[in-house]
């Protein structure tokens, strides 16, 4: 996997192309991806689902991807306003390597060499043949901090039907699921802090 320059976390992705049954020159678009934070696997796993189409009736093709603007990535979701800069630039860093691996793809296709290229290169592939069947969906687990980011990755994870918190908790041996609210603790220690320094 090919790491994103420009993220917060360490990210990785990795391309796979996979033709089409109506085209054997256009490919659907599979990433795959990594990350140490998890908010930032759950932009990967976001990212991954848009380009592979998940949700449209004909789904996203390579060529599709690459007419894309990597900035205005997160302003098409709805996220840009509820990210914070530094994760819109990330969307937008991790948008440029899957094109860059797209392309590298698609150059080594044309020169006759795809199989080459996908065993030289770990970084992106295309498959030789389509791939059929059911979807599995990773693991993400994470804390609400009641913030915006993690709101909207809760809310987004939801859409999507992943078992969110709870799961988590079965897989741990059923252990029980408790909401605990620090919003009391965090505006008398962090906010009335901040209010107390600023003021100085």
């Amino acid at each position: 996997m090919e790491r994103v320059p420009g993220c917060i976390a360490t990210v990785h992705v990795k391309t796979t192309l996979i033709p089409t049954s109506d085209n054997p020159n256009e490919y659907r678009v599979l990433v795959q991806g990594s990350s140490d934070a998890l908010l930032s696997g759950g932009l990967v796993e976001l990212l991954s689902k848009v380009l592979a189409g998940s949700g449209t009736e004909n789904g996203v093709t390579a060529s599709d991807v690459m007419k894309l603007q990597p900035e205005a990535l997160t302003t098409a979701l709805g996220l840009q306003n509820v990210l914070t800069r530094g994760r819109n630039d990330g969307m937008a860093s991790m948008m440029r390597v899957v094109q860059r691996q797209i392309q590298s793809l698609l150059d080594a296709q044309f020169d006759g060499g795809e199989q080459q290229f996908g065993e030289k290169n770990t970084e992106a592939s295309i498959e030789t043949t389509n791939v059929n069947g059911s979807e599995r969906k990773p693991t993400v687990a994470m804390l609400l901090s009641g913030g915006v980011d993690s709101s909207v990755a809760m809310h987004l994870l939801l859409r999507q039907n992943y078992n969110v918190c709870q799961s988590v908790c079965e897989h741990a041996g059923n252990v029980t699921l408790e909401t605990v609210s620090l919003g009391k603790e965090y505006r008398e220690r962090v906010v009335q802090y901040t209010i107390e320094e600023a003021q100085r």
